[in-house]
């Protein structure tokens, strides 16, 4: 009797795990639904790729996701076309779409259209996008951001900072309206606020209570004005140098 038992549950277990190799994709397949309670609790599994719409209960991840992703927590190992609706998106390649993260919007690639979060988003890559959160920060960016908080550490970046505190520590061209702005590398275009500092150099206008620059090509409106390496270095109301 137990010889026979061992020989049927050999049996079952046999048949369960042919059945699941019969079901294993090759890798990084394609289905138009994914269903993820809790990776790896999903349906198709985790290597799969998504091309269509992706429901997260809990927790999902997925190859790829291009189409619609719902859910709770949204992870990606590669990229996330579409439209992304979750309390935490997490891409390890590139985002391309829009983004809401009710939490934030995490990328180590590249950006490319709209990201919304209630807290941050943070991209490591070269963002061109359109970004609203209290926090955004960037490798490279180009667009518009609108936060409390701003920060761009790629090498290059242009557009629109609106915030509280707006930093690039690149070389930026464009606009940046806060209560303090600063370029730690060279700045083209226009700084409005209450602090405005370019660190090396910079070239437009800057109008706030504070003006400074090592270097700077344009026109300095404030209290207090200095440009270290220009004829008048220091000037109340109004300082140029061209």
């Amino acid at each position: 009797m137990k010889k026979t038992s061992f020989v049927i549950l050999s049996l079952l277990a046999a048949g369960i795990a042919t059945a699941r190799d019969l079901y294993t994709p090759e890798e990084h397949s394609i289905t138009p639904v994914g269903l993820d309670l809790a990776s790896p609790i999903a349906l198709p599994s985790s290597s799969w790729s998504v091309y269509g719409l992706r429901l997260d209960f809990l927790y999902g991840s997925n190859w790829n996701v291009y189409g619609l992703d719902l859910g709770l927590a949204a992870r990606t190992t590669a990229n996330q076309y579409g439209l992304a609706l979750s309390a935490g998106n997490w891409v390890e390649a590139d985002q391309c779409g829009v983004a809401f993260g009710a939490i934030g919007n995490f990328v180590r690639g590249n950006v490319s259209g709209v990201q919304i979060a209630g807290l941050i988003n943070y991209n490591r890559g070269v963002a061109e996008a359109f970004q609203l959160a209290p926090i955004n920060i960037n490798g490279a960016f180009y667009g518009a951001q609108f936060g409390a908080v701003n920060i761009n550490f790629g090498e290059t970046g242009g557009g629109l900072q609106f915030g509280i505190y707006n930093n690039t520590r690149c070389q930026f061209t464009g606009a940046a309206i806060g209560i303090i702005n600063c370029a730690q590398q060279n700045m083209n275009g226009c700084q409005i606020g209450i602090i405005n500092v370019a660190a090396e150099s910079g070239s437009g206008c800057q109008i706030g209570l504070f003006n400074g620059a090592e270097k700077f090509e344009g026109v300095q409106i404030g209290l207090l004005n200095i440009i270290s390496q220009s004829s008048v270095s220091l000037s109340p109301i109004v300082n140029a140098n061209f």
